[in-house]
């Protein structure tokens, strides 16, 4: 199975869990504390990624194992039969970045010669200033060199050596303008990147766009209740769609979730939720809006991006 050499057990900056029979969720624990969360969908002859995560950026740098790769091909899982999840790297990958921030990014280049997509909504945005866009160059840190191979269009289902994965791709611009989100059918799951998470600020960078943001939200509601609807007409034995995040909220329930935390965001831009923090991010003021920590939704953007938002729906406080 594995062929490390060492006088102890070894160690790694990943976790895993099982979601589903074919999906599994890899947690990094890496220095700048994003502890995103990196999707694994397995089919029979190929492997979906949905981000690579901070590249091996580990919090403990004494662990054995930092490569996202080497961890899929060699880590022995408990509940796959303890045998890793792409044993010898058989099959090949298709990789897809929900969006262009570094701790969704960084690890790649670990995948060339893999097919990786984006979305194709904004191309000039993920050509044009990768560095910028990335936030890499804000954190000081190497910005990932990778070539992007496939652009994927609204709606565009994707397919692998003639094969049919069965996903989805919704662009979902607002957090980034190249946010995706990744319907899987055969799971009822739906994966929307860092466009929302429960429990931790939903984050919009300088970049981002809450009117763009608000138009994705409904489409994704509708989207979730159209299925919903669908499973239920067909007397499914789980009605249930589920949403999958970027960080901190895996497997909840996604009609409920994405309802919710629209109407916060709405209730913000009505002024009906206080400003509770502030601090100045890549010279602009960013304002919290939620209490951390206590909070089930929690925004925390530049002021600009309210302000912005308000005069455009014309919206006055």
């Amino acid at each position: 199975m594995s062929s490390w050499q060492f006088a102890q057990p070894p160690t790694t900056c990943f976790t895993v869990s099982r979601l589903t029979n074919t999906v599994f969720k890899i947690v990094e624990d890496d220095m700048y504390r994003e502890l995103p969360f990196i999707y694994v969908k397995v089919y029979p002859h190929s492997i979906l990624i949905l981000d690579t995560g901070c590249g091996g950026a580990a919090r403990d740098p004494t662990v054995h194992l930092k490569s996202l790769r080497q961890f899929i091909e060699t880590w022995p899982i408990i509940d796959n039969a303890g045998k890793p999840i792409n044993e010898r790297g058989r099959k090949p990958y298709v990789v897809v970045q929900s969006h262009l921030h570094y701790d969704h990014i960084c690890a790649m280049e670990q995948f060339t010669g893999s097919t990786i997509v984006a979305s194709s909504y904004s191309k000039l945005f993920v050509t044009s200033d990768l560095a910028t866009h990335s936030l890499c160059r804000s954190l000081g840190i190497r910005t990932p060199n990778y070539q992007i191979t496939k652009w994927a269009g609204d709606c565009d289902f994707l397919t692998h050596n003639n094969f049919d994965l069965k996903i989805q791709v919704l662009h979902t611009p607002g957090h980034t303008p190249d946010s995706l989100a990744l319907w899987d059918e055969e799971e009822n799951m739906l994966y929307v990147g860092d466009t929302l998470y429960e429990w931790a600020p939903t984050i919009f960078p300088n970049e981002g766009d809450i009117v763009d943001w608000l138009g994705s939200m409904d489409k994704l509601y509708a989207f979730v209740k159209e299925k919903t609807t669908f499973l239920i007409q067909e007397q499914s034995s789980n009605t249930e769609v589920y949403i999958n995040c970027g960080h901190v909220t895996s497997y909840g329930p996604a009609l409920e979730i994405l309802g919710q935390m629209n109407e916060f965001t709405l209730a913000i831009l009505r002024g009906s939720v206080p400003i509770m923090g502030e601090s100045i991010k890549r010279g602009e003021r960013n304002v919290v809006y939620g209490r951390q920590g206590t909070d089930r939704f929690v925004v925390l953007c530049p002021e600009r991006l309210i302000l912005e938002a308000r005069d455009k729906l014309e919206i006055v406080v």
